[in-house]
């Protein structure tokens, strides 16, 4: 026999845009490591905002590091 998840509604789950909008921005930096170039840190650049809820990205080849938030 088998289980059942009781009281569970996909209706009632937030939505990550939803989410996202009812959090406070705030600025995160990360480590990237591996960047030679500016195609590098355009490619990280853009791997960022295509995250749901990123923006305001800026990458930095001589600090190695990602802030978003």
């Amino acid at each position: 026999m088998g289980c059942r998840r009781a009281g569970t509604d996909d209706r009632a789950r937030p939505r990550p845009r939803e989410f996202w909008s009812a959090m406070e921005k705030q600025t995160l930096s990360i480590p990237v490591r591996g960047m030679t170039c500016a195609s590098c840190v355009a490619h990280v650049e853009h791997a960022l905002r295509s995250l749901e809820g990123v923006e305001d990205v800026t990458v930095n080849l001589a600090t190695e590091r990602a802030s978003f938030r």
